[in-house]
């Protein structure tokens, strides 16, 4: 075992656990989550609720009230004190999930206030049937089938974008960015400093939430006065999930931040001068496919600067992501594009809603390995700046085509540069230009555009994009994958007409993209087309027992090539439900064409999916598709099956194991190809700091048929992954990681035939802030 390192990870575990640990606790930026309060003379969550009852008004969506100031600044401990005494006190009395406006099925109430250094809140909830709360010890940002409670605080006051936090009953912490600028969207990947506490009742939870103002971006009126719109809920799960408001929900308009009441104070001194440095230290050993051994060490330092409240400049020197979770294994026999991953490294994730598009031009995964990085974002008045540089060691190109993609990685350094530039028109549409440059050594690809979002009313918007590139690829590349040898040009456009209804939703999209267009530096595999679309969902809202909402939905797609030969059509009708148990279901069949070559193919398929959670230890899921396909290796058309069921079983409140599955078969009088994935996830949260995490998944694919065999497919390969991470997490960036990875594979082109790597490593980071003024 001396290959594996073990006295480097001892010493650095003692080292960081027994002096690092005290320094960071101690420091009152870098407070780990508080446990919970120790119980004191109120036993009962009743007899705490009691007084502020009196106090407790109800909102009205849009209106303005003025929060109150604190005597004193409170510390998120679960325990309220006496400063709390001048809060504002609102009741969450609308049930706007699963009903409409309905009263809530449960009591909460809310107290808001502000001091000099944070913005402060602390939710009281009673619950009638406490022995069925569901609680979860997990890992931040990963407890949304809980009890929890939430806040959403667009700091700007412009109904465009807004932070987020929830916590649960046992303390564990998530937060994200809410975007409505353009496509509606959570990104829950984003993470900031803000600190929670909680206390557990025989009837119910006590939580405090403080949010510093030296952790986020605000804006200060000319009156020296913040006006933020704030939204507080309550997630309370049992027959159905149940969501309780302070407002009553408009679900006939297409902004949710415009709804959120409006809360003004005086504005803090603005904290100057912000700095955050987080330096890490990594030490590895590994194994690669040949056998030998390699031991390494590392480090690397991100940096954030904030001049004043709307400018933020951050810094990434050596980045590492050891303790990123791997992707999970997508079947990737018989497609003709690249499937697409998720981005999870944290430095791509912070503020990522300033670069979507209606196009995506812009995929940060196609950066693979940065040596360094600089982001710089801000916002005065009504116009938003973001510049994105990155240097990587190589270079991911893509060669999209009208049938197919392909791609390949440049052993060369890249430098890679994005702009954005966007701004924003009256209460909620917005204007933008992204620049894209990607330079290395014989080619580059340059793209530049503009887009926006326009709405027209409180249920119709409209957004488009109108993009060009410029590319040139070096001339052996150009030449292995019949790329053009001299530069040339492209360019995309998209429209799309949205409706939002509570009874009908809809859209309409119109698309071009051109044979020359090239984004290197976004995911657009399919080029040279002209695509046309409608999708359409009509939703009723029972006031039944078994079902909240169900409704109908169909939609279609036409494809056409440069030249307006048909490429290939899908028409799609389909039936969906929303039942007790937390049961959710989907159910459809598709007509399709699809052109192979020269071959244009029809045929049909069903598909479904159902979701549920009918107790608080169990989740199961299912998604199906059964019908018509076509071979793109044979170019014939086959049958295919395709089956993914899945179930997360809590065994206790910190200990849960996920089990998934997928199989897929290709067939005609005999199978032709098959791919089975094997998925499991461990988790035991030992604490909300300490926990575990184990993953383990297999691959295996076959080829029966001959005819692949013959052109150098194998009968079989299998490819098996595991993952063990152990994590000490002081707060969202100061950590200690312990973990290990390993892969083994077969075929491969080694003696043994197998393939067999794995590696094991130690890191800790360190967050610093100064100065400490405002936090």
């Amino acid at each position: 075992m001396q290959g594996l390192g073990h006295r480097w990870t001892t010493v650095l575990a003692v080292w960081a656990f027994g002096l690092i640990g005290p320094a960071v606790a101690q420091d009152r930026g870098m407070s780990p989550n508080p446990p919970s309060a120790v119980a004191s003379a109120t036993t009962r969550l009743a007899e705490l609720v009691r007084p502020w009852q009196e106090r407790a008004m109800e909102w009205k969506a849009e209106a303005s009230y003025e929060v109150p100031v604190l005597d004193e600044d409170v510390r998120a401990d679960g325990v309220l004190e006496p400063a709390w005494a001048r809060a504002m006190v609102v009741r969450l009395p609308y049930e706007i999930q699963r009903g409409e406006n309905r009263p809530a099925p449960v009591e909460t109430l809310v107290l808001l206030g502000v001091t000099s250094r944070a913005f402060v809140v602390a939710f009281l909830c009673p619950d009638p049937r406490p022995d069925r709360m569901r609680v979860s010890k997990t890992d931040r940002d990963r407890m949304f089938d809980d009890d929890f409670v939430g806040l959403i605080v667009d700091t700007f006051g412009d109904r465009r974008h807004a932070y987020e936090v929830f916590v649960n009953p046992v303390g564990v912490q998530a937060d994200g960015l809410r975007s409505e600028a353009g496509r509606q969207e959570e990104d829950m990947n984003f993470d900031f400093l803000w600190e929670s506490g909680v206390r557990r009742f025989p009837d119910g939870y006590l939580v405090e939430i403080r949010i510093p103002f030296s952790s986020i971006r605000y804006r200060v009126g000319p009156d020296g006065r913040a006006a933020w719109r704030v939204m507080a809920f309550r997630n309370y799960p049992r027959d159905y999930r149940y969501l309780t408001s302070p407002i009553a929900v408009d679900f006939n308009r297409n902004c949710t931040i415009c709804q959120f009441p409006v809360l003004t104070f005086p504005a803090p001194e603005a904290s100057s001068d912000l700095m955050q440095v987080l330096p890490y230290g990594r030490m590895t050993t590994e194994r690669t496919d040949d056998g030998t051994y390699a031991r390494g060490a590392a480090v690397g330092l991100d940096l954030k600067y904030q001049p004043s409240p709307t400018w933020t400049a951050d810094a990434t020197v050596r980045p590492d992501f050891s303790q990123v979770e791997t992707d999970v294994f997508q079947i990737t026999t018989n497609i003709r594009f690249a499937p697409f991953y998720p981005e999870k490294r944290p430095f791509f994730m912070e503020r990522s809603d300033l670069w979507t598009t209606p196009l995506q031009v812009l995929y940060t995964r196609t950066i693979l390995d940065p040596i360094y990085g600089v982001r710089v974002t801000g916002q005065t008045g009504r116009h938003t700046v973001a510049f994105l540089h990155l240097m990587d060691r190589r270079t991911l190109l893509w060669f999209p085509g009208v049938q197919a993609s392909d791609s390949t990685v440049v052993e060369a350094r890249s430098l890679n540069n994005v702009f954005r530039y966007r701004l924003d028109l009256g209460q909620q549409s917005t204007v933008g230009v992204l620049l894209t440059d990607k330079e290395y050594a014989g080619g580059f690809n340059r793209l530049g555009g503009l887009d926006g979002r326009w709405f027209l009313s409180r249920q119709w918007s409209l957004s488009a994009q109108a993009v060009g590139t410029w590319t040139a690829y070096p001339r052996d590349v150009a030449r292995t994958y019949a790329q053009p040898e001299d530069d040339f040009w492209g360019w995309a456009y998209r429209f799309q007409l949205l409706r939002d209804g509570k009874h009908w939703s809809g859209r309409w999209r119109w698309e071009t993209r051109t044979e020359g267009f090239r984004a290197d530096l976004g995911f657009i595999q399919q080029v040279g087309v002209r695509q046309v679309g409608t999708w359409q969902e009509w939703t009723l809202w029972p006031e039944g027992r078994w079902v909240s909402r169900f409704g109908w939905a169909a939609g279609g797609e036409f494809l056409w090539d440069g030249a307006w030969h048909q490429q290939g059509h899908e028409a799609t009708v389909g039936m969906f439900f929303h039942a007790v148990g937390q049961t959710n279901g989907w159910l459809g069949v598709e007509n399709f064409s699809e052109r192979s070559g020269t071959v244009l193919f029809h045929g049909h398929r069903l598909f479904g999916e159902l979701y549920s959670q009918p107790r608080s230890w169990l989740t199961l899921q299912v998604n199906f598709s059964a019908g018509d396909a076509v071979d793109y290796f044979l170019n014939e058309k086959a049958r295919q099956f395709r089956v993914a069921p899945g179930l997360t079983l809590k065994l206790t409140e910190g200990f849960q194991v996920t089990y998934r599955t997928t199989y897929r078969r290709l067939s005609q009088t005999a199978t032709l190809q098959d791919a089975w994935i094997q998925y499991a996830r461990l988790e035991w949260q030992v604490t909300p700091a300490l926990g575990l995490r184990q993953t383990v998944q297999w691959l295996q694919y076959r080829f029966p048929d001959a005819r692949y065999q013959a052109e150098g497919y194998p009968a079989r390969q299998q490819v098996l992954e595991t993952q063990t991470l152990v994590r000490y997490r002081w707060n969202y960036a100061t950590a200690l990681y312990i973990g290990f990875y390993g892969r083994w594979a077969t075929p491969a082109d080694t003696a043994t035939g197998r393939a067999v790597t794995w590696t094991v490593f130690a890191k800790f980071a360190y967050l610093f802030l100064w100065p400490l003024k405002g936090a």
